[in-house]
């Protein structure tokens, strides 16, 4: 009768290491797990260590579990002439970076099934009303449109500018504003058409 031993080694080696996974599981699991005080403390150091090697000056760092604030930091300078030390106040000029911020809360929305990306702006907003150079009487911008930067309008940039206005009268005012390109038909990069986006977001989520 033919013995085939040719697998053996191969069964013996994977028991070895399902046997070796297994206490080493065992033994993560007995490790006690550090309460949220101590890991919140080796996240601030971690943080610190690196903005230390990577030469940032300043940076702060905001924590959120559940509802709760856990922890809010400031780490190194605002001011390096100063001295002025970060602090969970201090603002951070990160420019268009909020735009991926204000994007994401409106998917959220949209998943939520609070709007649509396909909603006109002024479902929500109804002082907001583009006037988009469109043969089609019935042509609404969009969220989708806002987001896209395709609505036509150009920057607008000293409605903002300065900040003498608040949001609301800077939508207020970009409505009598006139397009430079048919609607939907080139990309022009407007900061004020994230802003009725971000503001038609907010009334939609407390609506």
């Amino acid at each position: 009768m033919r013995q085939d031993f040719g697998t053996l080694p191969i069964l013996l080696s994977t028991t070895a290491l399902v046997v070796g996974l297994s206490i080493s599981s065992t033994q993560a699991a007995a490790q006690p797990i550090p309460d949220l005080d101590e890991r919140l403390e080796r996240l601030a150091d971690a943080v610190e260590r690196h903005r230390v090697e990577l030469h940032v000056p300043g940076a702060a760092l905001v924590v959120v579990h559940g509802d709760e604030v856990v922890l809010a930091r400031g780490f190194g300078l605002a001011d390096l002439e100063h001295e002025t030390p970060v602090t969970p106040d201090t603002r951070f000029f990160i420019g268009s970076s909020t735009k991926a911020f204000t994007a994401t809360v409106l998917g959220m929305l949209v998943d939520e099934r609070a709007m649509s990306w396909d909603d006109p702006v002024e479902r929500h907003l109804p002082y907001f009303t583009l006037p988009v150079d469109t043969d089609d009487g019935d042509a609404r911008a969009t969220i989708r449109d806002l987001l896209s930067h395709r609505t036509g309008f150009a920057r607008m940039n000293t409605l903002w500018v300065g900040g003498a206005l608040t949001s609301e009268e800077i939508l207020r005012q970009a409505v009598h504003a006139e397009p430079f390109a048919p609607f939907r038909t080139r990309w022009y990069y407007n900061n004020v058409m994230y802003l009725a986006a971000g503001q038609a977001g907010a009334a939609a989520g407390s609506a």
